[in-house]
Order: C-alpha cells, then structure tokens, then sequence
C-alpha cells in the first residue's frame, strides 16, 4: 500500500513539474516558486522511505523462508537417519544371516572381513571404500542403497 501511495505521490509531483514547465512551444523560461520544487522533494523523501520499508519487508519475508526451509530440511534429514538408523539395528541383530547378502553384493568382501565389522555400519562403509577404491559418499551410499533394499 505504500508503495501504491509514493506512486501516487511521486505521479502528483511529475504532473505539477510538467505543468509549472507550460507550452513547449514557447522558448520563456518558467519562473518556479519553489512549491513544485517542495512537492517533488518532499514525494521523493516519501517514495524512499516507502522502499525502504518495503525492502526490510522482503528481507525479512526472506530470512523467514530459508528459517522455514532449513528446519524442514533438518526434520526431513532426521527422519531419514532415524528411519536408515532402525532397519540397520535389525541388520545388526542378525548380521551373520547378513552376511550372505552382502556378499552378494560386494562379492570381493572376505567372510573374515565381514565378521571383524560385526553389525557396525561404519566400518562396512570404510571396508567397501577400501576394497573398490571408492570415496566416502560413493562407499556410504552404496550400503545405503543396498540396506534399503532389504
């Protein structure tokens, strides 16, 4: 709204200089006494002052979103670690019954290998790094993926 009103104002204020300016034929001077020059000046304060307090709008309109999106991205990020966190302590509870399965799927991996890491999901994702040569993330979702599909 207010910017509406600068508008207004600012319009008002244009409409009067145009006038004080009179026929653009004739090559007189205008002679101004100074109330256009105080109505422009005084809807030019206006009009930036209503900017102003539009734009502090905004930002904060702006800071209150990414708040929002950040806390919904921490509460989505939690229930997906809570979710991943449960089904794998079913996996840790019957990890010799795992390890078939994993062997399936990382073939390379040694039953030794697989008994010294007993259930720890960490050490299975540092044990799939090592062996294929992957980095972290790769190592850390290939586990994922394939706990998932349990």
């Amino acid at each position: 709204m207010a910017i509406i009103n600068g508008k207004l104002i600012l319009a008002a204020a244009i409409s009067l200089v145009l006038a004080s300016c009179g026929d653009a034929g004739t090559s007189e001077p205008v002679v101004n006494d100074g109330d256009a020059s105080a109505a422009l000046q005084e809807s030019a304060t206006d009009t930036s002052v209503a900017v102003e307090e539009s734009a502090t709008e905004a930002g904060n309109a702006l800071e209150q979103a990414a708040d929002s999106s950040a806390a919904a991205v921490d509460s989505a990020a939690n229930t997906v670690m809570e979710a991943a966190d449960s089904g794998w302590s079913d996996l840790q509870d019957n990890w010799q019954d795992s390890i078939g399965s994993i062997k399936d799927r990382w073939a390379d991996l040694s039953d030794e290998e697989l008994m010294s890491v007993n259930g720890d999901r960490d050490a299975l994702v540092t044990l799939v790094q090592d062996k294929y040569d992957l980095d972290r993330d790769t190592a850390e979702s290939q586990v994922n993926d394939w706990a998932s599909s349990l």
